[in-house]
């Protein structure tokens, strides 16, 4: 029974979360009102509302502090986690800059590596990579380059997803 109540308390909470998640989108397209205009390279033919990407961000960053505070186990170093918010919230608050205004490349490029600078000093670093059928291996100072590839690669891989409606939402679920 327990268990039951334990999966159910779960289930609301990400309901809950889902519907906070909505509610901020809803009210970021209908108050913010920061349009993205169609061009040569839109997947679009009208105006359409862009900057979601904040009420998405603002609802993970929220329920992933609901989640550490509430946890009883499994819960991660302060420094880890705290690195992770910081550097969350910085980058979706540039980019949301960015939608306003259109930032330069290299703009957008030194807020990634700020940011992965960030979860550096935090202490997250992919210290060793599991290969199928060779077994673990150690990347030592590799760790640091590979982090910093995977972070800028991972941001604008969804950048570039972010121009067809539900696409990056829906790669980020799989």
């Amino acid at each position: 029974m327990l268990d039951l109540l334990k999966f159910l308390t779960h289930l609301a909470f990400a309901g809950t979360i889902f519907l906070c998640s909505v509610a901020l989108t809803y009210l970021m397209t209908r108050f913010v009102r920061v349009m993205d205009m169609p061009n040569p390279r839109s997947s679009h033919s009208r105006p359409v509302p862009k900057s979601g990407g904040i009420a998405f961000v603002a609802t993970f960053v929220i329920g992933s502090v609901i989640i550490y505070f509430a946890a009883e186990v499994a819960r991660i170093d302060d420094r880890y986690f705290w690195g992770y918010v910081i550097s969350a919230v910085l980058l979706a608050f540039v980019s949301f800059i960015d939608d306003v205004t259109q930032k330069t490349f290299l703009a957008k490029i030194f807020t990634q590596v700020l940011c992965v600078g960030v979860v550096l000093a935090s202490g997250v670093i992919i210290t060793r990579l599991a290969i199928p059928y060779w077994g673990e291996v150690s990347l030592g100072g590799l760790g640091y380059v590979l982090t910093f590839l995977w972070i800028v690669g991972l941001t604008n891989a969804y950048n570039f997803m972010d121009g067809l409606d539900g696409l990056a939402a829906g790669v980020a679920v799989i």
